[in-house]
């Protein structure tokens, strides 16, 4: 059923009919799939196609991403596909961060390369466009935000603005956590 070395799935008779049409191939390979603006990782499994038969045609996320085949919201799923976004991803910016945000956990987030340092210095994100993610205060610091950038945020209502919590409260919270990880 699978090529590995030449990246290439064989088909199942309607499965290559819904990609091919009438002059349909017995085989798809990643060429195909990048250069044909119809398809996309979710339209083939709408076809039929598993994911890992996708999976195993093309094994680098990255490319999937590059490509543009698989849209942002998609990659929280993909929890067991490895992935560092900054490093193997040239094309993002900040608001395909959000899009990803969306749809993945914090933990997710640091898995894909994600953290809050990673966000401000590559993708440029700003104090002033951080409640664009809407993550809580305590999903700021599990993405690495500490009490250096609390002290930064100076105005009251930009603090609330993001967090939803006063800078008292926020202060109040990293004194818990510190007392937690000294404890």
């Amino acid at each position: 059923m699978f090529s590995a070395r030449q990246r290439v799935i064989t088909l199942t008779p309607l499965e290559a009919f819904r990609i091919y049409g009438f002059r349909p191939k017995q085989t798809l390979d990643w060429n195909a799939v990048a250069s044909n603006s119809n398809l996309d990782f979710e339209k083939l499994i709408e076809y039929g196609i598993s994911s890992d038969r996708l999976r195993t045609m093309q094994p680098s996320l990255a490319s999937w991403v590059s490509a543009r085949k698989i849209k942002h919201q998609m990659l929280g799923e993909f929890e067991d596909w490895a992935l560092n976004i900054p490093k193997e991803v040239q094309m993002l910016n900040l608001m395909d961060c959000v899009e990803i945000a969306t749809h993945a956990s914090t933990q997710r987030m640091l898995q894909l390369g994600l953290d809050y340092t990673t966000l401000t210095e590559k993708y440029d994100m700003q104090v002033e466009n951080m409640h664009i993610f809407r993550y809580t205060f305590s999903q700021w610091t599990e993405l690495g935000f500490n009490f250096i950038d609390h002290s930064h945020i100076i105005d009251e209502q930009a603090f609330y603005a993001i967090f939803g919590i006063t800078r008292q409260q926020g202060y109040f919270l990293f004194k818990q956590m510190l007392t937690k990880t000294v404890c």
